[in-house]
């Protein structure tokens, strides 16, 4: 029996989406939840990633309309891994943790530390078993 509850979630994002996977589902075979982002305005954004978080509510809404849908699907979850692609300003997960901590400051409460991958060359399965795995792994901490 996994070390995870079945109200834990797994949030893989990066500029094309996010994915959203609850545990026990994921286990069963259950596809995730996917989250588009506004993919004209996304897409154009990209191109100019200097702006810092402080200022990126003003200047790019549609980015915080998208965490927003991501937040409200981890609403009635457990603990959150976050998963993105890369390091700093380009790892969509890091801005999602900062709005989370900003707006909904209980869903950053209960977020696990970030995790890499190359997002484009993962599958659905090893998206599982990476959170799983960042799961365990607290869960481990927290019974020794």
């Amino acid at each position: 029996m996994p070390l995870t509850s079945a109200r834990d979630i797994i949030v893989a994002i990066d500029h094309a989406g996010a994915k959203v996977f609850r545990t026990q589902a994921a286990w069963a075979g259950a596809p995730a939840h996917d989250i588009a982002p506004d993919a004209p305005l996304k897409f154009h954004h990209q191109m100019d990633r200097d702006a810092h978080d402080a200022d990126r509510e003003e200047n790019h809404p549609q980015d915080m309309a998208f965490f927003e849908q991501i937040a409200v699907a981890c609403k009635t979850g457990g603990r959150i891994v976050l998963i993105g692609r890369g390091h700093g300003q380009s790892n969509e997960a890091h801005h999602l943790a900062a709005y989370l901590k900003s707006h909904h400051p209980e869903l950053f409460a209960r977020a696990l530390p970030q995790i890499s991958a190359d997002l484009s060359h993962i599958t659905d399965a090893q998206l599982i078993d990476l959170g799983h795995k960042a799961l365990h792994s607290v869960s481990a901490r927290i019974v020794l």
